[in-house]
């Protein structure tokens, strides 16, 4: 996309989030996460909850915190039922 001069927009960063994980491709999904983090997008609580997901199933539990813990008003539903799956399996 990158190279057409065409660059992803948050949709779709969520869409390869949930792909990663749902093959367990966790690399791909934090090749994602470092893309999305040197765009100019500010990533939504469906991205963030996606990224605690990826982080914790990759046993990168301090990863996953700093997500959370970095949310701030975004945090919802999901995101506490991410961060207790992730405290239980840590």
């Amino acid at each position: 996309m990158a190279r057409c001069g065409s660059h992803p927009d948050l949709p779709t960063y969520s869409l390869l989030l949930k792909s990663c994980l749902r093959s367990r491709r966790f690399h791909l999904a934090k090749l994602v996460h470092a893309h999305l983090s040197r765009s100019h997008l500010r990533p939504d609580s469906l991205i963030l909850n996606s990224l605690i997901s990826v982080y914790s199933k990759s046993g990168d539990f301090e990863t996953a915190r700093s997500i959370f813990q970095t949310m701030g008003p975004k945090r919802n539903l999901v995101s506490w039922s991410a961060m207790v799956s992730c405290l239980r399996s840590g």
